[in-house]
């Protein structure tokens, strides 16, 4: 059984079901190959196509990954996948990104959310109640993540980085992968706990507070840490089951 169906594929249009694990990594994949395939087949067509004074070397595009659960309406997955690919289009396209890349492009970039009930409910309510805490005043929508770097704006090589260090420590006695989620969690209910808890890390997985740098993210308002653990929990899920 192949773990991917597609569902549309027409020009720059790709919808598929995909298992959870692989679909962070495939969709990065396609948006690179995308670009690189464009640049190749069209080639001869955008040879001296300029914007801005450079020459395009191949077209870009934005995804969504919508992580549902099998009891969740196909459609509304399908709708949520639409809108977090509109999310990412928009930060493409914004003021700001442009010009840090002097206008040159619209960069690909991806946006992902995890459904965490089996509720229908529109994108904007659903990470205003699952990624704001009111308690902390910490906000966990990071993203959206752009393929290449951009100064200033999240990108999969930052989130791919940490990833690896979450991978690389996953089996510590200490348990500092554990103990990372029930600091995310703390937030939500209150910060000062968070904080003792971080500080526990800090001294008892000393390597794992430095390896992901832990210490900067006491200062942010906006963290990745829990898109992290998501994407972490989603590889480790398959594997127990394996």
């Amino acid at each position: 059984h192949y773990p991917i169906r597609p569902v549309v594929l027409g020009g720059d249009d790709l919808i598929v079901i995909i298992r959870a694990d692989l679909a962070y990594d495939f969709t990065k994949a396609y948006l690179k190959a995308f670009k690189k395939e464009t640049g190749r087949i069209f080639k001869k067509e955008l040879s001296g196509f300029m914007k801005n004074g450079k020459e395009m070397k191949g077209l870009t595009a934005c995804a969504g990954i919508a992580y549902i659960k099998d009891s969740y309406p196909f459609h509304y997955g399908i709708n949520l996948a639409e809108e977090l690919t509109g999310e990412a289009k928009k930060l493409s396209k914004s003021d700001d990104v442009q010009k840090m890349v002097n206008g040159e492009k619209i960069p690909s970039s991806l946006s992902f959310y995890k459904v965490q009930s089996s509720f229908t409910e529109e994108l904007k309510e659903m990470k205003k109640r699952t990624q704001f805490t009111g308690k902390s005043n910490v906000r966990f929508d990071y993203g959206p993540y752009f393929i290449d770097d951009i100064d200033g704006f999240a990108c999969v090589k930052e989130l791919d980085e940490k990833l690896e260090i979450i991978q690389k420590h996953k089996t510590d006695k200490s348990k500092g992968v554990s103990k990372l989620r029930q600091y995310i969690s703390e937030l939500y209910k209150d910060r000062s706990t968070a904080k003792f808890l971080l500080d526990r890390i800090s001294k008892v997985n000393s390597n794992f507070y430095k390896d992901l740098k832990l210490e900067s993210e006491r200062k942010k308002d906006k963290m990745i840490l829990n898109d992290l653990i998501q994407l972490h929990t989603f590889k480790e899920a398959y594997n127990e089951k394996n």
